[in-house]
C-alpha cells in the first residue's frame, strides 16, 4: 500500500501540474485577447471576406448614324473558388457539366487556365435560367461553385456584318503571355477577329472589384464594398446599317438562286461598298457568314466553329481575304496601259471574230453566239470582247501590263486597318513565273505570249481581292485619286462624348491624262446601256452608272461572277463591287446585287435616319473636343499589341 506521505506528494505534484496548465491557458488567453487580439480578429475577418473581380461592359459599336450594331446584356455565369472545391473536385465538375450539358473537359480547362488567380474563376458564361435554378437547388452538392451576374456581348443582328464586327472567345495562352501586365486573367474573353480584335484594348474597359462576405462554402453572402468597372470606349463605324442589310440580302438572294440551279456546287460571295469621297466602307458583306452570338456565348461554340470551316468556309472574309482572278473587271487596266503607251486610240476599230492566237476562243463563240465583229474600245467594253483585249495585251506586252496593274493598286494592300490583314493577290510578270517554277524545268519558267493574253483579261496568274477591285474603280471615278479605306469613323466615351474622329487620307494617287480616265469611264457607261452586258440588270435605272461585268473562268468548276460599278457618273459618290463564287456570269449573278445596293443607297440618301442626341451634339459642332486622327495605314498583321489598341 501507498503510505500517507507518498499520497500527499503525488497530490502536490498533481496540483502543481494543474496550476501550470491553468497558467499556460491564462497566458494564451491574454495573448489572444490583449496582446494580439487585433491581429487574430483581422485573420478571422479575412477567412470570411473575399475579393471578387467584376467584368466591364465592352464599348458599343454604332453605325454611321448612331444606331447600335453590337451591344451588351446581363447574363448569368458559373464561377468557382478553387480553394472552396473539395478534394474530389472532379466529381463536382462532372456533376456541373451534366447540369450545363457541356463537356467536363471545358470546365477543367477553364479551372486550369485560372490557376493561381486571387479572384473567382469563370467556368461558363451566359448560362440559361434553368441551369441556374438547378445549380442553386444543389448548392450543398457543389461546394465552391456559385452564380454571378456578368455583362455578355450581344450581336442583335445575328450574322449581319459578322465579318466586320468579329467575335469574342476565351483568351488563349499565347494572348495571355503577350498581354501580360495589362489586367487580363485566364478566363477572360477577348476579340478574336475583326473590329472586336483590332480595337480590343479600347473596347474592353477596366474591370471593377467587390469586397464580399462569404459563408463556410465560400458562397457570397453580401457585398461590403465595391469599385465599379469602367465601361469600354465605344466605336462609331462607317457602316450604314440599311446599306449593309441591302448588300447582305441581295447577295443571299443571288446565292440561293444559284444553289437551286446547281445544288452540287458550293456558292459563296462578297460585296464591298465604298464612299468615293472619303474611303469610308459603307457596307462589307461576306457569305456564307456566321452568328457571332454562337461563337462568343453558345454552349456548342466548339462544334459550331468546326461546322463553319466548310467548304466553303464561313470564317473567311471574302471581301478582304478572298483571292480570285478578276476576269473582265480588270480590263480597264489593259485599256489604260494601251492608251498610255499610245498603241491604240479609243476610236480605232478592230475586227473581233472571236478567235485569238494560240487557240483562244472568245466567250460569245463558246456560247454559240455571233462574233462581235467591228468594235472600238467603247464597244469592246460594252460587249466585253476578250478578242479585242487580247489584241491590246499583245500590243502592250507583259512588262507594261504588270507596271500599270501595280500602279493602279494591284499586288499591294489598300491600307485598310483590319484584323486579320487584307490579302494582296498577285500581279504576274516574268520574274514571278521564274520564281514560282524555280524547282521545275526551264520550260515551266518561261513567260509565254499566250499568258500575256490571259493577263490582259484578268485571267491566268492574275489575282485580286474585291477590295482591290473597288480601289481600281475609285481611281477611275475620282480621276486618279483613291482614298484609303477605313471602317472606324471615331471613338466615343461611355458618356457619349466624341474622343476621336477619323480624317480621310489619300492612299493612292495616279497621275494620268484626264482624257484617259474619261475614255475608260465612257466605255464603262456603255456596259449598262442597251447592248451592254449589264443592261438587263440596269433597265430603268434613275441615276447614271459606270460599271463592268466580269466572268472569271476556272479549271475546276463554274466561273466566278463579278460586277464593279460607281455612281452617279459626273459627281460620283459610291462604288460597289459584287463577287459570287461559281456564279457563272457577272451579268446574271453579280450585277443584280450591285443594282439592289445602288438603289438602296440612292433611296436612303433623301431620307437619312434620325441621329441620337449625343451624336448630334458632337457631329453638328464638328465633334467638339474630339481629336482628329488620320485614317491609319497598316503594316503586316495589324493587331492590338502592335497598334496599341
Amino acid at each position: 500500500m501507498v503510505d500517507e506521505t507518498q499520497l500527499e506528494r503525488r497530490i502536490l505534484i498533481l496540483r502543481v501540474l494543474i496550476a501550470i496548465v491553468l497558467f499556460l491557458l491564462f497566458a494564451r488567453l491574454v495573448d489572444l485577447q490583449l496582446v494580439n487580439g487585433d491581429e487574430y480578429a483581422r485573420r478571422a475577418e479575412g477567412n470570411r471576406i473575399r475579393l471578387m473581380r467584376t467584368g466591364a461592359p465592352r464599348g458599343l459599336l454604332y453605325d454611321r448614324f448612331g444606331r447600335v450594331l453590337v451591344s451588351n446584356r446581363t447574363s448569368f455565369a458559373v464561377v468557382a473558388w478553387p480553394e472552396g472545391l473539395p478534394r474530389d473536385s472532379e466529381r463536382v465538375l462532372n456533376e456541373l457539366a451534366g447540369i450545363l450539358k457541356i463537356p467536363a473537359d471545358r470546365l477543367k480547362e477553364a479551372l486550369a487556365k485560372g490557376a493561381g488567380s486571387p479572384v473567382p474563376i469563370v467556368l461558363e458564361r451566359d448560362v440559361d435560367p434553368q441551369a441556374v435554378i438547378a445549380i442553386e437547388e444543389r448548392r450543398d452538392e457543389l461546394p465552391g461553385v456559385f452564380i454571378m451576374d456578368m455583362p455578355t456581348r450581344s450581336y442583335p443582328y445575328g450574322s449581319l456584318g459578322a465579318h466586320v464586327f468579329g467575335y469574342l472567345g476565351p483568351i488563349d495562352l499565347d494572348e495571355l503571355k503577350r498581354w501580360r501586365g495589362q489586367g487580363y486573367v485566364g478566363t477572360d474573353q477577348v476579340g478574336k477577329t475583326g473590329i472586336e480584335r483590332l480595337y480590343e484594348r479600347d473596347l474592353r474597359g477596366v474591370p471593377g472589384g467587390q469586397q464580399v462576405e462569404v459563408d463556410a462554402s465560400l458562397k457570397p453572402v453580401q457585398v461590403l464594398g465595391e469599385l465599379p468597372a469602367t465601361p469600354g470606349t465605344s466605336l462609331v463605324l462607317t457602316i450604314d446599317l440599311d446599306l449593309q442589310k441591302a448588300a447582305e440580302e441581295a447577295l443571299s438572294k443571288s446565292i440561293s438562286r444559284l444553289d437551286r440551279r446547281r445544288p452540287g456546287v458550293r456558292h459563296a460571295g462578297s460585296v464591298v461598298v465604298l464612299d468615293l469621297r472619303s474611303g469610308a466602307i459603307l457596307a462589307l458583306a461576306s457569305q456564307p457568314a456566321y452568328d457571332p452570338n454562337r461563337l462568343t456565348n453558345g454552349p456548342d461554340r466548339g462544334a459550331y466553329f468546326t461546322s463553319l470551316l466548310g467548304p466553303p468556309s464561313a470564317l473567311l472574309n471574302r471581301a478582304l481575304s478572298g483571292i480570285y482572278p478578276p476576269g473582265s473587271v480588270f480590263k480597264p487596266v489593259t485599256a489604260i496601259a494601251a492608251l498610255m503607251k499610245g498603241v491604240v486610240k479609243p476610236e480605232d476599230r478592230y475586227y473581233a471574230d472571236g478567235y485569238g492566237p494560240y487557240g483562244k476562243v472568245d466567250w460569245n463563240i463558246q456560247a454559240h453566239k455571233a462574233p462581235h465583229g467591228w468594235v472600238d474600245m467603247y464597244r469592246a467594253f460594252a460587249v466585253s470582247s476578250n478578242d479585242y483585249f487580247w489584241h491590246l495585251g499583245e500590243l502592250v506586252g507583259v512588262d507594261d501590263l504588270s507596271y500599270y496593274a501595280r500602279l493602279l493598286g494591284f499586288g499591294a494592300p489598300t491600307g485598310l486597318d483590319f484584323y486579320p490583314e487584307e490579302k494582296t493577290g498577285t500581279v504576274p510578270d516574268r520574274e514571278y513565273k521564274r520564281s514560282l517554277f524555280q524547282d521545275r524545268p526551264l520550260a515551266y519558267q518561261i513567260w509565254y505570249p499566250a499568258e500575256t493574253l490571259d493577263f490582259a483579261i484578268g485571267q491566268g496568274f492574275m489575282t485580286a481581292t474585291p477590295l482591290q477591285v473597288a480601289q481600281l474603280y475609285m481611281l477611275i471615278a475620282n480621276r486618279g485619286v483613291a482614298f484609303r479605306p477605313y471602317l472606324v469613323a471615331g471613338k466615343v466615351s461611355p458618356q457619349g462624348e466624341w474622343l476621336e474622329h477619323t480624317e480621310p487620307v489619300v492612299g493612292r494617287q495616279v497621275d494620268l491624262p484626264r482624257e484617259v480616265w474619261e475614255t475608260v469611264e465612257r466605255g464603262l457607261q456603255k456596259v449598262v446601256q442597251p447592248g451592254g452586258t449589264a443592261y438587263g440588270a440596269f433597265i430603268g435605272v434613275k441615276y447614271p452608272v459606270a460599271g463592268k461585268t466580269g466572268t472569271a473562268e476556272l479549271s475546276n468548276g463554274p466561273s466566278h461572277g463579278w460586277f464593279a460599278a460607281y455612281a452617279p457618273v459626273g459627281d460620283p459618290e459610291v462604288v460597289v463591287v459584287a463577287m459570287v463564287e461559281h456564279g457563272e456570269g457577272g451579268a446574271s449573278a453579280a450585277a443584280p446585287i450591285a443594282r439592289a445596293v445602288l438603289d438602296a443607297y440612292f433611296a436612303a440618301r433623301s431620307r437619312p435616319p434620325a441621329l441620337p442626341a449625343w451624336w448630334q451634339t458632337g457631329l453638328q459642332d464638328g465633334r467638339k473636343g474630339a481629336r482628329a486622327v488620320e485614317n491609319p495605314s497598316v503594316g503586316p498583321q495589324a493587331s492590338p499589341d502592335e497598334h496599341g489598341r
